[in-house]
Formats: C-alpha cells, structure tokens, sequence
C-alpha cells in the first residue's frame, strides 16, 4: 500500500519505486544497504560499511594508507556501459580526533572504488563509511 508521501509524488511527478532492495547484513563488513530502482530508469545506493586502515606512511602534514582501500560492491549493478556518481563521507572514527576520507577514481558499475583515509597519528584505524550513488539501471 502506498503512503501518503508516495502517493503525491507520484502524482506531482510522474515518479515511482519499481523497485527496493533494503538489507541489514550480518558479516563484519557491511552495516546497510538499500537500493531503490525508480521509473525514470533512476537506481540509488546506500551504503553503510566498516573500514580497518593501517595509516604508516608519511606526507601532507599526516598518516595515510599506502595502499587504497577497495570499498564493497553495490548490491545491484547499474547498467551496461555507466558509472554512477559516487559520494563517500566518514560517519564515525574509532578513536582518532582526525581522519580525512580521500576517494580514488576508480569506481565502475558494480563498486564504488576506493579510498585513502590521513590522519594525525601513526597507526590503524576503524571507521564507518557512508556511500551514495546515483545512476540509472536500464
């Protein structure tokens, strides 16, 4: 049954889900996903992951990870031939009083890429990542 809000979008718009995968996972590494298909050929993602780094080495005033960090993959694949544009923030960090979230563009249609994280001291560090992509499915 459609909600109240639903219900007027789609009448203001023309716009409705034709589509929703909503997950709580269970392993270590992803917290959410949710990924909503809509009829404009629209597919959004949310997710929300965990991320161990080991920041050692030196430079720009920091510690960052030698090595990027591949993030998980989208639970949907968006279509054939198209990235989508991807958003990644930091929710939470475990213990540290600074850590910066640095994107590396390599992000395809089934993952959105990977990250560096920097921050003020030499060691490991855990933090929740939010990702948001948007990009079309058909």
């Amino acid at each position: 049954m459609f909600s109240l809000k639903k219900m007027l979008t789609k009448i203001l718009t023309g716009l409705y889900e034709v589509g929703r995968v909503r997950t709580v996972h269970s392993n270590t590494e992803t917290f959410y996903s949710e990924t909503v298909k809509y009829n404009d050929g629209r597919l959004v993602t949310n997710m929300r992951i965990l991320v161990s780094v080991e920041c050692t080495s030196t430079g720009f005033g920091g510690y960052y990870n030698a090595d990027s960090v591949t993030l998980t993959g989208y639970p949907v694949a968006y279509a054939v031939g198209t990235i989508p544009t991807v958003m990644t923030t930091v929710r939470h960090v475990g213990g540290q009083s600074v850590c910066t979230l640095l994107a590396q563009n390599t992000s395809s249609r089934t993952n959105p890429g990977g990250i560096y994280v920097m921050k003020n001291t030499s060691g490991s560090v855990t933090i929740e990542v939010d990702i948001h992509a948007e990009g079309v499915w058909k």
